[in-house]
């Protein structure tokens, strides 16, 4: 494992998701930025950009990979496998509700 990918957090919580097979057939990666529908990652060696399937556009929007996951790139890197276990998640709740304080 690239030792670049352990200053980024890869630490033992996420290694143990990773079979040795996926290992040698993936890319470990961090993603780094999101929009809309283009990722950014680092895999221990740089920078790139990563274009979100239909699969991932279409399904639940907790399940899409976010800044600060952890994936795995296919071979060639140029589409997601699998986004690893979270260890944390931050959620905010849903633009234009409106709150009202208590006693309003």
């Amino acid at each position: 494992m690239n030792a670049a990918l352990h200053d980024y957090g890869f630490v033992q919580f996420f290694a143990q998701q990773v079979s040795l097979e996926e290992l040698e057939q993936n890319r470990v990666s961090r993603v780094i930025e999101v929009q809309r529908s283009l990722i950014t990652v680092f895999d221990g060696g740089g920078e790139r950009s990563i274009s979100l399937t239909s699969f991932w556009l279409t399904g639940a929007p907790e399940d899409r990979p976010t800044v600060g996951d952890w994936v795995l790139l296919d071979n060639e890197a140029s589409g997601i496998e699998r986004v690893l276990e979270r260890r944390s998640v931050v959620r905010r709740v849903a633009a234009g509700k409106k709150t009202m304080k208590h006693g309003q």
